[in-house]
């Protein structure tokens, strides 16, 4: 005698717990599907200027550490390297790259007046045709500066950097009271 399908179920039907589509949504995968990843540095968009990381010591420190000791020649490329590394994770330091350009401002107090002020330590590009990018560097110190309330202007701007005065005077706008100052 032939076997008779139970009642409300078709000879096409498979249940539930044996159809392998919908096993797979109830069923967790043991492996994750494998994603394709970018292995390359995300390029920034011009004009995007962004924090300097440890990470970035790899790329950027065979051409920032030569023009650090040259601009202080009595400090060593190895204090140099620790240096870079400690101004990645400083809360005072803002330590900004863009992709042939790096700058490093610092906010301090000075007694007796406990206002808020910002310098200047270096603002360098990897050569002269990225100036441009150093300018953007400045404006970027401009706007750190006035997020946290700095008292009126930038101090030292110039003394280490790749930028002319002159160039500075055009293009940031950096005022001559006793040497060059960025007014906020």
């Amino acid at each position: 005698m032939p076997a008779t399908p139970a009642p409300n179920v078709s000879k096409n039907t498979v249940p539930v717990a044996l159809n392998p589509q919908s096993a797979q949504s109830t069923i967790p995968m043991r492996h994750p599907p494998k994603m394709e990843t970018d292995t390359k540095t995300p390029m920034l968009k011009e004009g995007e200027v962004s924090r300097f990381t440890p990470a970035d010591v790899q790329k950027y420190g065979p051409w920032i550490i030569p023009k650090l000791t040259k601009r202080w020649p009595q400090i060593s490329a190895m204090t140099f390297s620790g240096w870079v590394m400690g101004w990645t994770n400083g809360n005072t330091f803002l330590f900004v790259k863009l992709p042939n350009a790096v700058g490093l401002a610092e906010v301090f107090k000075e007694t007796p007046d406990l206002r808020l002020k910002c310098r200047e330590v270096f603002v360098f590009c990897e050569s002269v045709e990225h100036e441009d990018q150093c300018v953007l560097i400045y404006k970027e110190f401009k706007r750190w500066a006035r997020s946290l309330g700095v008292d009126n202007h930038i101090r030292d701007i110039g003394n280490a950097s790749d930028l002319s005065s002159t160039r500075l005077r055009n293009n940031v706008n950096a005022q001559t009271n006793n040497g060059l100052k960025l007014e906020l």
